[in-house]
């Protein structure tokens, strides 16, 4: 697979400002509703990602603007302008999803991102420090843990979660429907999303083309991503995750 190593510059960057200094009246007259909400609203969360703030920063492959770090940076800063949370939330969700979509399996990063121009795509929260627990199993790993601070997450589809694989020692990073984790309120974080959350899962199993190297350990740019094309898709709950559990083991639905 080819791979381009060059920096990309989207020309969408200066239309992209415009969009958002259109919304900056939206954003500020609802900041005080998102601080008692401990979220952005609904109507400010949905046009900052109309507008396409974190499309730019998902890959051309997919269907995203691929904006430059400096771009990506001074995209964040003009929605910070208006309402400084909005600003964290939406560089939280860029962060995550963008590089879920980077790096994720080819066919992996399709079934999560099928139509990014047309807004249809998952969007990521989390973090990647304190690892979860990841044992192999048959197609992927039986998945627990604990994870703290996901910035973004009342606007997200899926979690984005550290795991260490048993045995190896392998850091990984796991995308997982949010459905299928428990989240609650601990805290207050002054100045950014004003709250912290706190994610945690029983025992369950996802398949290994949702997960991904931990980026720290790459040396390879963010664009490439293997062409495997063998990736089940298995159920727990309904939604699909991977492999589900069953008698402690994985089974399929």
């Amino acid at each position: 697979m080819a791979v381009s190593i060059g920096l990309h510059v989207s020309p969408e960057f200066p239309a992209m400002l415009q969009r958002i200094d259109a919304l900056g009246g939206v954003l500020e007259a609802d900041a005080d509703a998102a601080e008692k909400l401990g979220r952005l609203t609904e109507d400010v969360a949905r046009a900052l990602l109309g507008a396409g703030v974190v499309r730019a920063a998902l890959p051309q492959s997919l269907g995203g603007y691929e904006f430059s770090p400096r771009q990506l940076i001074e995209t964040v800063e003009r929605v910070s302008y208006h309402d400084s949370a909005a600003g964290w939330t939406m560089m939280a969700l860029q962060l995550m999803t963008g590089t879920t979509a980077a790096y994720l399996d080819a066919v992996a990063a399709a079934d999560l991102f099928p139509d990014v121009a047309g807004g249809d795509h998952a969007l990521l929260a989390g973090h990647g420090t304190r690892p979860g627990r990841a044992v192999p199993v048959e197609g992927g790993y039986l998945v627990s843990g604990s994870w703290q601070f996901a910035s973004g997450m009342a606007h997200a589809t899926h979690i984005h979660s550290a795991i260490q694989v048993e045995g190896t020692g392998e850091l990984r990073v796991l995308a997982m429907p949010k459905a299928q984790v428990n989240s609650s309120t601990t805290g207050m974080c002054s100045g950014c999303v004003r709250r912290t959350v706190l994610i945690t899962t029983a025992p369950m199993c996802s398949s290994r083309r949702r997960t991904h190297i931990s980026p720290r350990r790459r040396t390879r740019p963010m664009a490439a991503r293997s062409t495997a094309s063998d990736w089940s898709t298995c159920r727990q709950s309904g939604t699909p995750v991977g492999r589900s559990v069953s008698g402690g083991a994985c089974s399929m639905n």
